[in-house]
C-alpha cells in the first residue's frame, strides 16, 4: 500500500476549516494507531490467499445445488459447507451497532445473474438502485434493480418475405489480380547496381545503434537488415542520412526523435525527443524481383498445388467460399429489415437513447482497436449532421428488427437449445468461442446471448422460408 494522497487532502483543506481539518487528522491517526495496535499496519504490503475466483464459485455452486436437488436435499441446511477465500473491493462499511451495512461492487456483479435466472425482457444494463444493505448471514442477499422493461409488439402478417439478392460469382479478372497480389509478396530482394542511395531504395545494411546513455538498443543492432527509404520505419532524418551513401561506406550520425523516449506514450507534441547514435554499414543496394507465376513456380511455393490453373481452381474456390459468406449475411439482414416494416407502433424515446448509447460504445471500441477516434470517423462519414442521421437510421433498425424477430420467434413458439447458444457464441466469437461462453456466464449476461440466439434462430426460419430472387 501507499501513503495517504497528499494531493486529496490539501484540496479537500481549501474547504474546511483549520479547526474541522485538525479533528479530521485527528480521527486519521486515532484508527491508524488502534489499526498497528493490532498488527494490521495499513502501510505495509500484506498477502492474501485467494483459494478461488468469483465465477469458479458460481460454477461449483450451481452444480453443487444441482445435486442437492437431485438427492432430495436443496431444502435442508448444508451439513458440510465448502470454505473459500475470495477477495473483493469494498466501497463503503458502516456499523451502527450490531448491524453491518455494504455497499459494494458485488451488487453490480450479481444484477446480471438476477436477470439472466428470473428470464427477465429488458433493454440495457440493470442498474442497482440500493445504496445500502444490511448484512444478515442467516438471510438472502436482497438488493433492488431497475431496469427498462422490454415492449412487446405484435404482427398480424407472418407470410414468407421476398428478397433480392446477386449472383455469387468471381471473374477471371479477379483472380488474375489475387495471383498478381500473391506474388507480389513473395517477392525477392537481389543486389543492384553498385550507385548511391536514393529515396525509395531497398537497401541491406548493418546496424549499431547507442541511445544518449552509452547503451546498446538491442532491436536496433544487427549485422544485416534489409530496409527501404520512404516507408517511414524510422524518422525521416534517418532515411536522410542513408542518401548518398554507397556500398562498403560506413557511415555515423545522431537523430533525436520521441520515438526514442522510452516514456513514449504515444503522443508526439508532449513527449520529449531522445536521441539515439545510428553507425550503419551499407553491404548493398537491393532490387526487389516479382517472381512470374509458372507451374514450377507454382510446384516449389504452394505445395500441394502443382499448375498455374491448380492455382486459379483455388482462388476461385476461397473466393466463392468467402462471397457465400457474406451472402448468408446479406440474406440475413435482408430477411430481417424485409420483416420489420410490418411491424406497427411507436418506439419510446428512452429506447432509442439505450439502444443508440449501446452502439456508439461498441463503435468507439472498434475504432479504438484499430488507432482511430470517434471524431474522426464523424468527420470521415460527413460531419456531424450526417453521423446524427445515420446513428439515427442505424438505432431505428436495430429496434425494429429486434422487436419483429421477438414477435416471429413467438408466434412460431420457438425455443432456445445449447446448440443455438453453440452458434450464436459461433457467430459473434469465431474461434474463441470457449473464451467467449466463459467471459458471459462468469459476468452473468447470459440473458444476451439467450435473447440473440432466439432472434437468430427466428431469423434463420425467414431465411429458409423466403422467396428469393437472384440479381445478376
Amino acid at each position: 500500500m501507499t501513503e495517504p494522497n497528499r494531493k486529496e487532502e490539501i484540496e479537500s483543506a481549501e474547504e474546511l476549516s483549520l479547526e474541522e481539518l485538525n479533528e479530521m487528522r485527528q480521527i486519521r491517526r486515532e484508527k491508524l494507531k488502534a489499526l498497528r495496535e493490532n498488527g494490521r499496519d495499513p502501510f505495509l504490503i500484506e498477502s492474501f490467499d485467494v483459494t478461488c475466483k468469483s465465477a469458479d464459485i458460481i460454477r461449483d455452486f450451481e452444480a453443487r445445488e444441482a445435486e442437492r436437488e437431485k438427492a432430495g436435499l436443496s431444502d435442508s441446511p448444508d451439513e458440510d459447507p465448502i470454505r473459500v477465500s475470495i477477495a473483493g473491493r469494498i466501497m463503503a462499511n458502516r456499523h451502527m451497532g450490531k448491524a453491518s451495512f455494504i455497499d459494494i461492487q458485488v451488487m453490480n456483479f450479481l444484477a446480471p445473474f438476477a436477470v439472466t435466472a428470473d428470464k427477465a425482457q429488458i433493454i440495457g444494463p440493470p442498474k442497482v438502485v440500493t445504496t445500502g444493505i444490511k448484512v444478515n448471514p442467516a438471510k438472502e442477499l436482497e438488493f433492488t434493480v431497475e431496469a427498462h422493461k422490454k415492449p412487446i409488439y405484435e404482427i398480424g402478417d407472418f407470410s414468407p418475405v421476398k428478397i433480392r439478392i446477386p449472383k455469387v460469382s468471381i471473374a477471371e479478372e479477379e483472380i488474375d489480380r489475387q495471383i498478381a497480389a500473391l506474388a507480389d509478396s513473395r517477392a525477392t530482394y537481389e543486389k543492384d547496381e553498385d550507385r548511391c542511395v536514393k529515396e525509395g531504395d531497398d537497401v541491406l545494411f548493418s546496424i549499431k545503434t547507442i541511445d544518449a546513455a552509452g547503451e546498446e538498443v538491442k532491436n536496433l543492432n544487427a549485422d544485416a537488415r534489409n530496409y527501404t527509404l520512404g516507408m517511414e520505419f524510422m524518422p525521416k532524418e534517418f532515411d536522410d542520412n542513408l542518401l548518398g551513401m554507397k556500398p562498403g561506406e560506413s557511415r555515423t550520425f545522431d537523430v533525436a526523435s520521441p520515438f526514442f523516449n522510452k516514456d513514449f506514450t504515444g503522443d508526439i507534441e508532449t513527449t520529449e525527443p531522445a536521441t539515439f547514435t545510428f553507425t550503419i554499414g551499407l553491404t548493398e543496394v537491393q532490387k526487389r524481383v516479382v517472381p512470374i507465376v509458372t507451374d514450377e513456380w507454382v510446384l516449389k511455393n504452394m505445395p500441394p498445388l502443382k499448375t498455374v490453373a491448380e492455382l486459379r481452381d483455388e482462388v476461385r474456390r476461397q473466393g466463392l467460399t468467402a462471397r457465400n459468406k457474406e451472402l448468408e449475411n446479406m440474406k440475413n439482414y435482408s430477411a430481417a429489415s424485409e420483416f420489420a416494416k410490418r411491424m406497427k407502433g411507436p418506439i419510446a424515446d428512452e429506447l432509442y437513447e439505450l439502444t443508440r448509447d449501446d452502439i456508439v460504445q461498441n463503435m468507439q471500441q472498434q475504432l479504438q482497436s484499430q488507432g482511430k477516434t470517434l471524431q474522426e470517423y464523424i468527420e470521415q462519414a460527413g460531419g456531424e449532421q450526417s453521423f446524427s442521421m445515420q446513428l439515427m437510421m442505424q438505432t431505428r433498425e436495430v429496434l425494429v428488427q429486434g422487436f419483429s424477430l421477438d414477435a416471429l420467434a413467438r408466434h412460431l413458439k420457438l425455443n432456445v437449445t445449447d446448440a443455438d447458444i453453440v452458434d450464436t457464441f459461433h457467430m459473434m466469437a469465431p474461434g474463441r468461442e470457449f473464451e467467449a461462453r466463459n467471459e458471459f456466464e462468469a459476468t452473468g449476461r447470459m440473458y444476451m446471448i439467450e435473447e440473440a440466439a432466439l432472434r437468430n434462430k427466428a431469423n434463420k426460419w425467414l431465411v429458409e422460408n423466403a422467396e428469393i430472387e437472384e440479381m445478376d
